[in-house]
């Protein structure tokens, strides 16, 4: 009865070590990068300097990397279409930037509370699109 309630006892705390690898190697995973994605300094474009074409830009963040295509005729943008997404995305304040670009056409718009991270990173794939 001993040996059993021992080895009961070392495989619960095999599961539980298992278990804080798992989560700590998780959290690592979410949160590396996040302070440089917080702090990006999204820039002005002139949109009169972009000729008409499509344009792919991408951001490069750990769990924030993206990649957009971004199409400009007569110095606007007519359309932008995420080619490669955030890991753990979530579609609408992605959908909302978009929409909010594609009015003021300017990467100077609200970003979604509770997405910062993910709004920066987006409009940095755009900026980045914009600017080569």
């Amino acid at each position: 009865m001993h040996r059993h309630i021992v080895s009961v006892l070392k495989i619960v705390g095999f599961v539980v070590l298992l278990l804080l690898v798992l989560f700590g190697t998780s959290m690592y995973y979410m949160t590396r990068g996040l302070n440089e994605t917080l702090n990006l300094e999204i820039g002005e474009i002139n949109l009169a300097e972009v000729d008409d074409g499509v344009y792919t830009g991408e951001y490069l963040g750990y769990r924030w990397s993206n990649q957009v295509d971004v199409t400009v005729i007569g110095h606007q943008i007519i359309e932008i279409l995420p080619k490669k997404s955030q890991a753990f995305h979530m579609d609408e304040p992605i959908n909302s930037l978009i929409e909010s670009i594609l009015t003021q056409q300017d990467l100077a718009v609200d970003i979604t509370s509770g997405a910062t991270a993910s709004s920066k990173a987006f409009l940095k794939a755009v900026e980045n699109a914009l600017v080569q």
